[in-house]
């Protein structure tokens, strides 16, 4: 085993000095939202501005035509992220995890008002299936709060299992750093870890240093000193592979000293970094599977992984696009017809309404009219001041209500009886016509005179041109039911 584990490290020593790993550049995020069009961010250790003669982007062997950007310019004041991923496992408890929160706490007092800093923790994957774990929700330059959080959330697993999600936690961790939109081009993540990776999770060291080059986020680690010589050589591997570093630690001055170190080691270089965007079309299918580009800067060649979209491309998704933006319009478009509509036959009722009740109105007018006039033509056909409100008439013939309807005009003979009008059929009198109530009236005997009745009608009942609720009816009186005119004789 210790053979082949210097066969490895001799490759790998070999891969370096050819320029397999290229010390220049490094490959950053790729885009693809535009597919086939793919947009990869390559940042170069440069004084002196990149041109597009100093690049190839080379698909399959095939040479591609591609244009370059440049997106960021050398900056002595950028802003830098870091996220610190502690251990918290069995293999941490009691006085490594001591050290590690006292150097975490000393290094925190060092860095500078630049720096964005964010702690977590992993373990193994606990029941909802992951091993990482935020102790603060959101990057942050308030330290004494993080110093807080690391005193009071990092605490000594209870767990007696020897188990620890070592990569896994931070494959989950770079998924976590890479979706935060708000972050400064330049991040990193910096692991304290025993790196004794015992766990059954398919995660690899091959997938996280795929998964640190895509997302561009160089991985330092901090490789806590255990009985295990050999434990931390995949981690010292992915920090080599991701342009990072390592070192083994064993008290809680080495953990704050290091952490300095590799803040300041990531600064410098990001300090000589510019970042450029190479836009290229890819031969790739729409197959939803991972590809890659090699792309090369003076003669340094790197890996560019992007995923193709599963179905149809750019070209469906722009047709899903058109359709959908055709539905969308098309819903507002109806809303705003349906919207118009309900409008107007609220306004053709209203308007239906007033008009309705101005005809209403002008027909009372004409009954107060007739009335004047009858009064003045006739002066003694009504009775006053006869204190037992009887009829004088030489007539002996049985009352009557005239209703005048818009088909003729209908007598009816009044018995002394109740006598019920409306619009029902179980009424005496039945007058169907809109403005009468089911039950709008009634006429009652009383004492030697017939008396009208409102029955809380919605248009009312007059007589005379006035509103009544009760009021016994004379020879000659006008009544007027919702639209409908009567008239009584006696």
């Amino acid at each position: 085993m210790s053979k082949m584990k210097h066969i490895a490290a001799t490759l790998a020593i070999v891969l370096w000095a050819t320029g397999l790993f290229a010390q220049n550049f490094q490959i950053g995020p790729t885009d693809t939202t535009k597919f086939p069009e793919v947009k990869t961010v390559v940042s170069v250790k440069s004084n002196e501005q990149p041109q597009k003669t100093d690049f190839k982007v080379i698909e399959d062997g095939t040479p591609l035509e591609f244009t370059l950007k440049l997106v960021q310019e050398n900056s002595n004041n950028k802003q830098t992220a870091v996220f610190l991923l502690v251990e918290n496992s069995y293999y941490t408890t009691g006085v490594p995890l001591q050290n590690i929160k006292t150097g975490l706490s000393e290094a925190l007092l060092t860095l500078n008002e630049n720096k964005l800093l964010n702690v977590g923790s992993f373990n193994r994957a606990q029941a909802d299936g992951k091993a990482f774990k935020q102790l603060s929700f959101e990057f942050t330059a308030d330290n004494k709060a993080l110093g807080y959080d690391i005193s009071n959330q990092l605490t000594d697993s209870k767990d007696t299992v020897k188990r620890a999600d070592v990569f896994k936690g931070i494959d989950e961790c770079l998924d976590y750093i890479a979706s935060r939109s708000n972050l400064p081009a330049d991040r990193i993540l910096i692991v304290i870890s025993s790196a004794i990776n015992s766990t059954k999770s398919p995660i690899r060291a091959e997938d996280v240093i795929s998964k640190a080059q895509k997302t561009a986020i160089p991985v330092y680690s901090l490789v806590y000193q255990t009985a295990n010589r050999y434990a931390g050589d995949n981690l010292k591997r992915i920090s080599d592979q991701t342009n990072g570093e390592s070192r083994t630690v064993a008290s809680s001055s080495d953990v704050s000293n290091y952490i300095q170190d590799f803040v300041a080691s990531f600064t410098k270089k990001a300090g000589q970094n510019q970042q450029c965007e190479l836009s290229y079309n890819t031969a790739a299918d729409t197959d939803g599977k991972e590809h890659k580009v090699e792309i090369e800067y003076k003669g340094e060649r790197a890996t560019a992984l992007f995923t193709a979209p599963k179905g149809g491309g750019s070209f469906l998704n722009l047709t899903l696009y058109i359709v959908i933006s055709i539905i969308v319009l098309a819903l507002i478009g109806l809303s705003i017809y349906v919207a118009m509509r309900q409008r107007q036959k609220r306004k053709s009722k209203s308007d239906a309404e007033a008009k309705r009740f101005k005809e209403m109105e002008e027909k009372n007018l004409r009954m107060q009219d007739e009335i004047k006039r009858r009064q003045l033509t006739n002066p003694g056909e009504i009775v006053k001041n006869d204190p037992k409100k009887t009829i004088i008439s030489g007539a002996t013939a049985a009352p009557t209500l005239k209703v005048y309807l818009s088909g003729g005009e209908q007598t009816y003979t009044l018995k002394p009886s109740q006598i019920s009008i409306g619009r029902k059929d179980s009424n005496i009198i039945v007058i169907q016509e809109q403005t009468i109530s089911s039950s709008h009236a009634q006429i009652n005997f009383e004492g030697g005179q017939y008396v009208l009745t409102d029955l809380n009608s919605t248009n009312g009942t007059f007589v005379n041109g006035k509103r009544i609720t009760k009021q016994a009816l004379r020879n000659g009186d006008l009544v007027r039911m919702g639209a409908i005119e009567m008239k009584f004789s006696q």
